[in-house]
């Protein structure tokens, strides 16, 4: 298993917790575990795309702010890496 693949399975573990804070009664300690919930699956899904963009495509990025720079520098959407058809843009859109 490459260290992207790792980190996508990692964000997809994340999100269902953060789902399952979603789906309970909305309350101070809910809203502030949800708020935790969100920050964790931000941080995974991160840590994946750079990964998986070293790994697939050898570029390097070394924040998010540089990374969404980068992109819309080169005029592309900046969902454009996530728009993909394989099974990872099923998993997060709910949440974008």
């Amino acid at each position: 298993m490459t260290k992207s693949q790792s980190l996508r399975a990692d964000f997809a573990r994340a999100v269902t917790r953060l789902e399952e804070a979603l789906a309970l009664p909305k309350d101070p300690i809910v809203r502030d575990s949800a708020i935790s919930g969100f920050e964790i699956p931000f941080e995974l899904c991160w840590k994946f795309l750079k990964a998986y963009l070293e790994e697939q495509h050898n570029a390097s990025c070394t924040s998010p702010d540089l990374f969404s720079r980068g992109i819309q520098a080169r005029g592309c959407r900046q969902r454009s890496v996530l728009d993909r058809s394989d099974g990872f843009a099923q998993l997060h859109r709910p949440y974008l």
